[in-house]
């Protein structure tokens, strides 16, 4: 920006040139592309949920606009885009979503083309093995599993949905079958609670103690006349999961060399934050005190895969004064650090106020939104100055020296 002036400028021109800013141009770091089940069934279409992204994690939304066409390609796959491939993002808006349809049983790799404006990444994907794999296949088990609190217990409807002559029908119809379901974890990779399925934890011992395994627990599910069955999925953790259900055809009912398969992901997150081992008082003001913050579920248990995200979820801490309340009381100053979490547990040894009184601590998620799933979380002492109380850390004397003579 260059300015050519036919004279000197004034102070005020100066303070004036100072103060002029130009906005950045907002730039396209890439397209991510978004699904809540990772399967399909060739008799119908999924939905494909477009995002673009400010940046590579994508916790900034761009919003100037963005157009291109999807892809899907597989050896020997026929896709079907019933509103068709190429897609806008209107400006003001960061998302959009298209339909897609794969018509024969398999696999593809999801993708985009022809940006505008063009990205500065690659598209990614929530989704496959490797990443942006899409399948369908002509029969499978359908359910979705929504974002939750930790350790709610979530009523799902189980579907059995087959293909005849391009048309979804639905399966087991008035009759029982053995499902065998299994949990992975998504983010953070690990755990050690397993997600429950009517009651049942999906590992080898039935145990709720112990982590999802490649075992699972099969699960009886009596089907209604149209094909649905009911129960219940709780997870007693937080994070980002994965539920997979599998029906092995057999003699009995008739269905031998059947297979069918689905899943779905779902973020647990954290019920409140709880806090213990607070330091009693008395507690000279100013002087370092301690407390012990809990991510804690539903029931009130903690959820050791707390701070173990990536990135990792992290808490802020605060306080609001109880006592004094009079004319002039003063809120002071309050600082202080959690240390690291660690089985969803994290310290402070360097909590400080400078007042005297009583306090309560709060505690709350600081992204306000667990992983994306609308959830948040907080905890406090409550309202009744559990904290305290605290006294002056000592007294100042100063000698004032007397007027005339003794």
């Amino acid at each position: 920006d260059v300015r050519v002036y036919n004279g000197a400028v004034t102070t005020a021109d100066v303070a004036d040139l100072y103060a002029d800013t130009h906005p950045c141009a907002a730039t396209l770091d890439h397209l991510e592309i978004r699904m809540s089940n990772t399967a399909g069934l060739t008799c119908a279409p999924s939905t494909l949920t477009l995002v673009a992204c400010k940046d590579a994690a994508c916790t900034g939304n761009f919003t100037d606009g963005v157009s291109g066409t999807l892809t899907a390609t597989g050896p020997g796959m026929s896709v079907s885009w019933p509103s068709g491939a190429a897609f806008t993002i209107p400006a003001g808006s960061s998302s959009t979503t298209v339909n897609m349809q794969l018509t024969t049983a398999g696999s593809v790799l999801v993708g985009s083309s022809g940006l505008t404006p063009s990205a500065t990444s690659a598209t990614t994907c929530n989704f496959g093995s490797p990443q942006c794999t899409f399948s369908a296949a002509a029969a499978a088990l359908r359910f979705d599993v929504p974002n939750h609190v930790s350790e709610t217990s979530n009523v799902i409807s189980v579907q059995a949905v087959g293909s005849s002559g391009g048309t979804c029908n639905s399966a087991f119809a008035s009759s029982s079958r053995n499902i065998n379901f299994k949990c992975s974890y998504t983010n953070p990779g690990t755990g050690t609670r397993p997600v429950r399925v009517a009651g049942a934890a999906l590992n080898s011992g039935n145990n709720n103690a112990l982590a999802c395994d490649g075992t699972g627990r099969t699960v009886t599910l009596a089907f209604d006349a149209s094909g649905l069955a009911s129960t219940t999925v709780q997870y007693a953790d937080v994070g980002k999961m994965v539920l997979s259900a599998t029906y092995t055809g057999s003699a009995g009912p008739g269905d031998s060399g059947l297979t069918m398969t689905g899943s779905d992901t779902f973020i647990a997150a954290p019920a409140s934050f709880g806090f213990s081992g607070i330091t009693s008082g008395p507690i000279r003001a100013g002087s370092a005190f301690s407390a012990t913050l809990d991510a804690r579920n539903l029931a009130g248990a903690t959820t050791p895969n707390f701070a173990r995200e990536t990135p990792p979820e992290s808490v802020v801490l605060a306080f609001s004064r109880y006592q004094p309340t009079g004319t002039g009381a003063s809120n002071g100053n309050f600082s202080g650090n959690l240390g690291a979490f660690t089985s969803g547990s994290a310290s402070a040894t360097d909590l400080t106020w400078s007042e005297v009184g009583t306090i309560d601590l709060n505690a709350s998620l600081a992204s306000a939104n667990y992983l994306g799933s609308g959830f948040t979380a907080s905890g406090s002492t409550g309202s009744t100055g559990a904290v305290g109380r605290f006294i002056p850390h000592h007294f100042d004397l100063a000698a004032t020296a007397a007027c005339g003579s003794f």
